[in-house]
């Protein structure tokens, strides 16, 4: 199949998939906003903040790992790609278990010592049976688009928003940010079903086994790319959510971290193509990595950077012209978060960029270097700049801090890219074949 195709035929599933999810949670944010008030919506908002770390934490980057390793192994190494899908299945439920039960037990300290809000006890509480669904349904859907089954993805993210947004809308309602939670965890558990479905029909069709038998066969999975990769997303899940914290503990900080939430929700708009035509790259990419294609390699690499630009550029004058509109329909009370727009559309560009010129690192697994390198420092620069400048400036301090720290780890990210390269003749000093 030629690359052009392939691509095309990938993004376009992927559009689906993408637009179905970013819909619907901006759907159901605006939805909810209404409902609950600024308050209450940014009470919602730390939670969802607090459910992602600790769910991106438990993951462990498995989604990411199942799909580089998926993606390079399903064709020639079959046995091997079925191992690195039992190991991360694996993974992901001990983890996912651990994480909601240490947020459970927590949810007291973090919300009174940390927070300083003990009226969100309960809702940590609850926040933790969403931990458990969010870190598998992750590797499910890495899984999945290893195997390239982006049809699949489309087609339960599509059916799934509906529901998504039905639930929320029904159970904010009915039991406020209460009712909201409970309504989450039914939501997430729907949705592991049917991607649980899809992974094992998906996964028999390609002629693959699941396999638990010998977990430790593809140890190097574990010690080479999925723990830098949980380290460095750990650490930016920390940043980014010690960031909120410190907005919500100041003064009318639950106001603050509404706006910012809602500001925030917005940043889907510049990333949504970006995000998915990275996602396909990502299984593309390391598909020809695994066939030894240098030609296929450095094609799927360029098309996909290039194509990130041009995605960016069309997502930009959307955020800029009617962000303003879409804030108002949140409610009167967000007005006051226009001002945050233009520094989060900076902040989502100068990620987008990292992301696609990310891919050279990830390919060749160089993410121990990418940790030290890259992730610690834009992470650390987060919470340090936040520190400093939301006490002055609230929301608008807290967005500055993100976007000045993604400029650095963009220009970080080039100089590691570049210094890796693509080789000329081998890949990993492994003969290759020239043409896709």
């Amino acid at each position: 199949m030629q690359l052009g195709h392939r691509l095309g035929r990938a993004i376009a599933w992927n559009i689906l998939a993408a637009g179905s999810t970013a819909g619907a949670n901006l759907v159901a944010a605006v939805i909810l906003a209404n409902i609950l008030g600024r308050d209450v919506f940014g009470e919602l908002g730390i939670v969802q903040s607090t459910i992602m770390s600790v769910g991106g934490i438990a993951q462990l980057a498995t989604g990411l790992a199942a799909t580089k390793y998926v993606a390079e192994y399903r064709l020639e190494r079959k046995e091997s790609a079925g191992e690195v899908l039992g190991l991360c299945a694996a993974a992901t439920a001990l983890t996912g278990a651990f994480g909601a039960i240490v947020l459970y037990l927590s949810a007291k300290v973090v919300a009174t010592s940390v927070l300083g809000a003990p009226e969100l006890v309960e809702s940590m509480g609850l926040a933790s049976g969403v931990v458990l669904f969010l870190t598998m349904n992750g590797f499910q859907a890495g899984a999945l688009a290893g195997l390239e089954n982006y049809r699949s993805i489309a087609i339960i993210s599509a059916s799934h928003a509906v529901l998504h947004v039905s639930i929320c809308a029904a159970s904010g309602w009915m039991g406020g940010l209460r009712g909201v939670l409970i309504g989450l965890i039914v939501s997430s558990a729907v949705r592991w079903v049917l991607f649980n479905a899809a992974l094992r029909k998906e996964a028999r069709r390609q002629g693959i086994e699941i396999s638990m038998k010998r977990l430790g066969s593809e140890a190097k999975v574990v010690a080479t790319f999925a723990t830098p990769a949980a380290l460095a997303g750990m650490s930016a899940l920390l940043a980014t959510w010690a960031g909120n914290a410190i907005l919500v503990r100041q003064e009318s900080g639950i106001g603050q971290m509404g706006l910012y939430a809602a500001a925030n929700s917005l940043r889907g708009i510049v990333l949504f193509l970006p995000a998915l035509v990275n996602n396909v790259g990502v299984s593309v990419i390391n598909n020809f990595y695994g066939s030894r294609h240098l030609g296929g390699y450095r094609a799927a690499f360029w098309g996909n950077f290039w194509v990130t630009c041009v995605s960016l550029l069309m997502g930009a004058p959307i955020l800029l012209l009617f962000g303003e509109p879409v804030l108002r329909a949140f409610g009167r009370d967000f007005i006051e978060a226009v001002p945050l727009l233009r520094v989060v559309f900076f902040s989502a560009l100068l990620e987008g960029l990292s992301v696609a010129a990310y891919q050279i690192v990830l390919s060749r697994a160089r993410i121990w270097t990418a940790l030290y390198v890259i992730s610690l420092p834009r992470d650390c620069l987060i919470v340090g700049l936040a520190w400093l400048l939301v006490p002055k400036s609230g929301a608008l301090g807290l967005a500055l801090s993100q976007a000045m720290s993604y400029a650095v780890a963009l220009l970080l990210t080039l100089w590691l890219a570049s210094n890796i390269g693509f080789g000329t003749e081998t890949l990993d000093n492994t003969k290759i074949r020239g043409n896709a």
